[in-house]
């Protein structure tokens, strides 16, 4: 197994709690089933740089001060950042959306053909 799919001792009581309430189930090791493919983990530094990662879930540390993010693909990465830094984004399809506006019928968002004068 990777290094990088081995949970660090110290992360796995906390990987334990977001398992037992996101998924019900007392574990502390990951699967594919527990990452959701609309959700991004968003993460924004003191700097004003940032991270994306897709496919992920973060989980921050009981001080406030860090953040391990867990990737379906690329392992785990633990940042010093606190909650204010950390944004998990779900994508929505406009069709899920409430607000969305239906799509235009076939050719609604064209032009009108010019006329012959």
């Amino acid at each position: 197994m990777s290094p990088w799919h081995v949970v660090p001792d110290e992360w796995k009581p906390r990987l334990r709690a977001h398992l037992r309430a996101t998924r019900g189930e007392d574990r502390d090791r990951l699967s594919a089933q527990d990452f959701r493919g609309e959700q991004s983990v968003h993460l924004t530094f003191a700097d004003g740089s940032f991270a994306l990662f897709r496919y992920a879930f973060a989980i921050l540390d009981e001080a406030g001060e860090r953040c391990i993010v867990f990737t379906e693909h690329c392992g785990y990465h633990v940042f010093p950042v606190g909650a204010d830094g950390v944004e998990i984004m779900r994508t929505v399809s406009p069709q899920a959306s409430p607000d969305a506006a239906p799509a235009p019928s076939r050719g609604e968002d064209q032009p009108p053909a010019p006329t012959a004068s």
